[in-house]
């Protein structure tokens, strides 16, 4: 029985898909640049644009759209179209600031999976078409580079635009057909966007800061255009605001869609969104009182950092006013737990995310409370009055280990080339969980942890599966024998051209061969 089914023609199609997808959004920062007459930062954007562009039309047209596209399939191209366009998209940072090839390949996938790490180290007189492109990058990888590519296969059925969708770990419907889902997510993730950015505004930041900002606050990206952050606005109004819209973006598309459309209850009483909400205040809380404790900050100081960088931090956000590695050690832990468990399913934020962790709560408490049952009786494990079946279960915990021991191999192995334990282990846990600040400096790691802290934002983002995947041999066995017998096809039809008697009486003597036996 074949258990994996994947045709080499739809994965190159829906990836011509992604790099022509990516060559539209480069549209935006090259306006950005002719605005401001950046004409240097112009012929980086260009290029890239044209390489993407170059390839994937062509692609495109040859091949089409994908036809009946598996998961697999949608994995594997989410995966690899993850690599290709943090590729293309690191062309700008190689040209314009002059980075070294992992420097800008960082940079770029740090933006694209929302994680927020950089390796500029001023951003004080950068090009605002390079400071816009990191921001636009976390905005598209927050709502997903395979989502912004399904508009683009809408006419094509919703049965591939789905399985791309899912492909990029979400699978929450908002509509009851995919086309309705697709397009009820990009008008809430905009419309929220536009919002932030407009009481930003009003909030005291210039137009251009507040755009940047907002883009990155709905992704939980954390990107700033100031090299101190949110720091460096010294502005009360916009921490709040952000804080509000931080929190937004990291609570399920499907529990927005409720609220607008009127269904205030559904909303209020979600446990994901119940329990999120009271982790997040009861940690900003005692990492206020950890800072007040240790630093002698006053109860209002203490407050506004404590809450501030607890919800950047459990939002998977990475908004900063002051670094980390200053924070006392107790709210170090707290933090590193926060990055750790992540945001709500479904939304833009990171992490193993509060339903799994509930879900894995649950089964502990279910696996002792059977201990003092009699052995014949049945109990089910229920979240919310519902029963959650056990091969949900056990995928959930299979996802959990999983995680934890990717997270815990990387730690050590980044450890080993920086010899910061706790610092490696919370490089390592931010990247898998898209936060973005850690208990080091990223300017200071060797290249090699660079590509470890990669390698972990790319399993991390698209939440394991779809990457894991592709070092399955049994997947490029697939792949193999569907080349191999493509190419048989090609040489039969070949030999059919040129020797039609010959090929005819091979397939006579096969078929007498079939009625002897």
């Amino acid at each position: 029985m074949e258990l994996i089914h994947l045709q080499p023609r739809n994965v190159i199609s829906g990836l011509s898909i992604v790099l022509l997808s990516l060559g539209l959004i480069l549209i935006a920062p090259i306006v950005i640049a002719l605005v401001y007459q950046e004409l240097r930062s112009l012929t980086y954007f260009l290029t890239s644009m044209f390489l993407g562009l170059g390839v994937g039309v062509p692609l495109y047209r040859k091949l089409g759209a994908p036809n009946k596209l598996t998961l697999v399939e949608a994995m594997v191209i989410s995966s690899i179209g993850w690599l290709l366009t943090a590729a293309l998209s690191s062309i700008p940072y190689m040209g314009i600031l002059g980075m070294g090839i992992v420097d800008a390949y960082f940079e770029a996938f740090s933006s694209l999976t929302t994680t927020g790490m950089t390796l500029i180290p001023m951003l004080e007189g950068a090009p605002r078409a390079i400071l816009f492109w990191r921001a636009l990058g976390e905005w598209i990888g927050g709502a997903g580079i395979m989502l912004f590519t399904t508009l683009l296969l809408l006419s094509h059925g919703g049965i591939v635009a789905w399985r791309l969708y899912v492909a990029e770990a979400r699978e929450e419907r908002v509509s009851p057909t995919m086309r309705g889902t697709i397009r009820n997510l990009w008008s809430i993730y905009v419309a929220y966007t536009t919002i932030c950015a407009l009481v930003l505004m009003l909030s005291g930041l210039e137009p251009f800061d507040a755009i940047c900002h907002a883009l990155a606050c709905l992704s939980t990206g954390g990107y700033s255009t100031r090299t101190s952050n949110v720091g460096a606005f010294n502005n009360l109004a916009v921490e709040v605001t952000l804080m509000i819209f931080m929190v937004m973006g990291a609570t399920r598309f499907s529990l927005h869609h409720k609220l607008l459309t009127g269904n205030v209850k559904g909303f209020i009483k979600d446990p994901e969104l119940r329990f999120f909400l009271l982790l997040i205040t009861a940690s900003s809380l005692i990492v206020s009182l950890d800072l007040t404790r240790a630093y002698g900050m006053g109860i209002p100081e203490s407050l506004r950092v404590g809450f501030f960088h607890t919800i950047s931090v459990g939002t998977t956000t990475g908004f900063t006013t002051l670094d980390l590695k200053f924070m006392p050690p107790l709210s170090k832990g707290i933090l590193l737990s926060l990055m750790v468990v992540g945001g709500c399913m479904n939304s833009t934020a990171g992490g193993i995310k509060v339903w799994r962790f509930l879900a894995v709560l649950e089964a502990a408490k279910s696996e002792i409370e059977k201990t003092l049952m009699p052995p014949e009786a049945v109990k089910s494990l229920k979240i919310d009055g519902r029963v959650l079946k056990e091969e949900v279960a056990l995928k959930i915990t299979t996802f959990f280990f999983m995680y934890i021991a990717i997270g815990f191999t990387a730690s050590l192995i980044m450890t080993s080339l920086e010899g910061d334990l706790l610092g490696s282990t919370s490089g390592v846990f931010s990247a898998m969980a898209t936060v973005g600040p850690f208990y080091m400096s990223p300017l200071q790691l060797s290249p090699t942890s660079k590509v470890v802290l990669i390698t972990c934002m790319w399993i991390g983002r698209l939440e394991l599966i779809p990457v894991l995947i592709l070092f399955m041999p049994r997947l490029w066995r697939m792949v193999h024998l569907k080349v191999r017998g493509l190419h048989e096809d090609l040489r039969e039809s070949s030999l059919m051209l040129l020797y039609p008697r010959v090929s005819l009486n091979y397939r006579m003597v096969g078929r007498h061969l079939l009625r002897i036996r």
